[in-house]
């Protein structure tokens, strides 16, 4: 059984951590057809923020404004395709 998803993460990054008011992640893709959802979570699970990418390059660095978030601790989820999640924690100060 062959599984084609599409889209495949080779470098993946979120910075500065911690962060102020704009977040940066950097990516570089191998392939490049499927939306990108970022979802951001309190420690309570509670969904803060998503953001849905439709991205034009294979790599690139997009920012996100996180003015309007409170200091603490979130986790990040990337979700590829809707079904490769990669998970970051975050510090909004």
């Amino acid at each position: 059984m062959e599984l084609d998803l599409h889209l495949t993460i080779v470098n993946l990054t979120i910075y500065p951590n911690p962060v102020h008011n704009e977040l940066k992640i950097a990516y570089s893709l191998q392939k490049l057809k499927n939306e990108i959802r970022v979802e951001l979570y309190d420690l309570f699970g509670r969904k803060i923020k998503e953001i849905s990418l439709d991205l034009k390059e294979k790599e690139g660095i997009t920012s996100f404004n996180l003015s309007d978030i409170s200091s603490g601790i979130y986790l990040v989820n990337i979700r590829i395709a809707n079904t490769n999640v990669y998970i970051f924690k975050l510090v909004k100060d």
